[in-house]
């Protein structure tokens, strides 16, 4: 069901998939149809939509690096494919007659959108964002002018990445930036927002091998969607369907209810994030078995009943595309022989599902396949084998998504590819929502969340423990806590048992205004404890003139190889051991990782576990604080057949 005005409404025997709109030329009801995914009286295909178009024209490429091809933005005339020229309304209200003979007025979904967006002029924005309300409306006129008008499309996208999701109101901020992208006109076009590289790949492909089954697996049935863990608080779920709610997977993990967790395999993963790092902790306790598969021991694997190694990436095929809208394609290509018990995760999981008596693979003639059958089935789109297209990149290197060979069928050539129905597995005009349309009215909000109509149009909301929301516990937590900014020689919890990496950067950091840092007597280099309601944890002043005052700025997924104790000490600097674990993202249950309240108090020997200031373990041992700790330069010794 949908508020939009359909077909459906206005007749007993209407279409419930054929959306209202008012026809400004013929001063009538006309509408587009979400089952075709086309207008009434319009003809398309994708050879039609190729017919007008020219090279784009991007200034300073890489080297290399083809245009692409951009067609002409499509319109709504009788040479875009209608046998009568519309005008879709943007505007107005108008009145019309139900089926059951009572009469409304309506108005296009845009005035609903511009009500919304004056919720937010430019001086509300300026209260909640701190930004003169000025420049607030110069960059938006600024972004919104082309400034080469005669490309036909705009000035670029937007990389707005994990920060705007942080805060509680992840798909909301992400919706309102994809419409501020697409009305713009840079939605799939050069420079602007594209999504990651498909290259010839359907987009489940894009992943390293093995995370998906040969020929694709059944999407999952109505009883399996309603055993997902969260589905209970986040029902889009079941839209998405590809994973469960992480933070109801520990709480089941606990209380077993509404049904018990008693086992899992772990590939390279960790707890220390999507949650608080401590409840996440005490999760694993309650298993019956838990398979951790990793390289080396982690705070995770000290959870584990069996440790199995995994390959490196030199020890493993597949492809790889490029993770973002670079489009570059390349393969990761086997160069060392696995050593010792080493599996492969595509071998693992073949065999986990052989031993379980389910088909990894949509052929019944071969249900569970070789490794090298698998990579020739992911490669097949191609026509090459795997080891054919090995050959082929290691004589010629990566290729250019933009102009791989015509028999591949890749799409990343051309721009605006929901004009010519390459966006969508169906193969019509649009994108991928319901209607086909970039959908400023949601109605997959509209249908998970029918309690919030507020929700439908993108909506601000502010983070939970903001000073807004909660301006009482600024006596107590006088700062404000963000934490997630990336670090030049570590990847998340990746690489602190790297001597060369802990040698640069040893200890997390916690940035400071020098304003903060004197009103609490801390100097660069001290060690704070920063701390809340959850917990408290303790990382190193980094004193910085370019955050704003009353807001610190943590490391994340911090522990301790060199603690040679259960957890390896995640507790000790781990800021996710702060976060709230209960306070999430509405829609799709996002962990709250910004702007939350702390206090922060310089570490002493008064107030430090053995006298000490700088973290230790349960014995005492001191974390690795300094480039020059021997325990380095032990970690740097490779021993060969006994040689050192």
């Amino acid at each position: 069901m949908t508020r939009l005005l359909t077909e459906s409404d206005l007749k007993p025997d209407g279409s419930p998939s054929k959306l209202m709109c008012w026809d400004t030329l013929a001063n009538r009801l006309t509408y587009f149809d979400a089952e075709t995914m086309l207008w009434e009286g319009e003809t398309w295909s994708m050879e039609q939509g190729m017919v007008r178009g020219k090279e784009a024209q991007q200034n300073n490429l890489f080297p290399g690096v083809a245009q692409g091809w951009v067609p002409d933005q499509t319109g709504f005339t009788e040479e875009d494919g209608f046998a009568v020229a519309i005008d879709p309304a943007l505007t107005g209200s108008y009145k019309v007659t139900l089926a059951d003979g009572s009469v409304h007025e309506v108005k296009p979904v845009w005035e609903h959108f511009k009500a919304r967006c004056a919720e937010y002029a430019p001086d509300k924005a300026s209260v909640i964002t701190h930004i003169p309300a000025e420049q607030i409306e110069e960059a938006a006129v600024t972004y919104a002018t082309r400034l080469r008008p005669e490309t036909g499309y705009g000035n670029g996208g937007i990389g707005y990445m994990l920060a705007i999701e942080h805060g509680c109101n992840a798909i909301q901020n992400s919706r309102a930036l994809d419409a501020l992208v697409g009305i713009t006109g840079n939605w799939d076009t050069p420079g602007g927002n594209r999504g990651g590289t498909t290259s010839f790949l359907t987009p489940v492909q894009v992943n390293f091998a093995g995370n998906t089954n040969m020929g694709g697996a059944p999407d999952p049935d109505e009883a399996t969607l309603d055993k997902l863990a969260g589905i209970d608080k986040f029902p889009v779920l079941k839209w998405w369907q590809y994973w469960a709610d992480a933070n109801a997977c520990y709480e089941q993990m606990q209380t077993g209810d509404p049904y018990p967790i008693v086992a899992g395999i772990a590939q390279s993963g960790d707890f220390m994030n999507m949650g608080n790092s401590l409840y996440n902790w005490e999760s694993f306790k309650d298993l019956d078995f838990f398979v951790c598969i990793d390289f080396w021991h982690t705070p995770l694997s000290d959870r584990a009943d069996l440790l199995v190694p995994c390959a490196h990436w030199i020890e493993a095929n597949a492809t790889r595309p490029s993770q973002g809208a670079s489009g570059g394609l390349g393969l990761n290509v086997q160069c060392v022989e696995r050593p010792g018990e080493v599996e492969y995760d595509l071998n693992f999981n073949i065999n986990l599902y052989k031993a379980m008596g389910v088909p990894f693979s949509a052929d019944p003639d071969n249900p569970w396949p070789t490794e090298e059958e698998y990579c020739d089935d992911y490669v097949k789109g191609s026509g090459l084998t795997w080891q054919q297209m090995v050959d082929e990149f290691q004589e010629n290197g990566w290729w250019d998504c933009k102009v791989l060979p015509a028999e591949w069928k890749g799409t990343w050539g051309f721009y605006r590819r929901y004009q010519l129905g390459m966006l969508r597995p169906d193969m019509k005009p649009g994108m991928q929502t319901p209607t086909g349309k970039m959908e400023l009215w949601s109605t997959v909000m509209e249908t998970f969340f029918p309690e919030n109509p507020d929700d439908i149009l993108p909506n601000y909301a502010e983070a939970p423990l903001s000073r807004t929301e909660h301006p009482e516990l600024e006596e107590e937590y006088p700062l404000i806590c963000n934490t997630g900014r990336r670090i030049p020689v570590y990847f998340h919890s990746e690489h602190r048992q790297l001597p060369w990496c802990r040698e640069q950067w040893p200890v997390p950091r916690m940035e400071i205004h020098p304003d903060d840092a004197a009103k609490y007597g801390i100097k660069q280099g001290d060690w704070v404890w920063i701390e809340n309601e959850n917990g408290k944890i303790r990382q190193v002043a980094d004193i910085y003139a370019g955050i704003e005052p009353g807001v610190i700025n943590c490391e994340h997924q911090w522990w301790y190889p060199e603690l040679n104790q259960s957890g390896h000490g995640f507790e000790l600097s781990g800021v996710n051991c702060l976060v709230s674990r209960d306070l999430r993202d509405r829609h799709c249950g996002a962990s709250y990782l910004r702007s939350y309240p702390v206090k922060i108090y310089k570490a002493t020997p008064e107030n430090s576990p053995f006298g000490n200031p700088c973290p230790c373990g349960n014995d005492g041992t001191e974390i690795i604080h300094d480039a020059t700790d021997p325990r380095l330069k032990e970690w740097a010794k490779l021993s060969f057949e006994g040689e050192e």
